[in-house]
């Protein structure tokens, strides 16, 4: 049941990547544009298997270790998708784009 709600969160990403790919948006300036909000914005229902933020951390892993064979598996991101450095991405996204975003809002 995790894989199911892991995967859903997986395709929204490709689906970031693949806008701002077809959109001239590099790939690592689309990278640094993307964080996880409290409202899982883009979401229309919450995951179940993640009730608070304690249990983010599982879907971190899951990102880290499934989202470069996810992305090799869909042929229209083969062309970008190698530019994207997924250790990177994964602290991007899970806090420092985050703590970027608040920090510009304080200066």
């Amino acid at each position: 049941r995790d894989e199911y709600f892991y995967d859903h969160f997986l395709h929204h990403l490709y689906h970031y990547f693949k806008v701002c790919n077809a959109n001239g948006i590099e790939i690592k300036k689309a990278q640094k544009q993307i964080t996880i909000g409290s409202d899982y914005d883009g979401l229309i229902n919450p995951f179940f298997n993640i009730a608070t933020v304690a249990q983010m951390s599982n879907l971190k892993s899951y990102v880290r270790m499934n989202f470069s064979y996810f992305l090799d598996s869909v042929n229209d991101s083969k062309k970008w998708s190698k530019e994207l450095n997924i250790d990177l991405f994964v602290e991007d996204i899970f806090y420092n784009n985050g703590v970027a975003f608040v920090k510009s809002r304080f200066q």
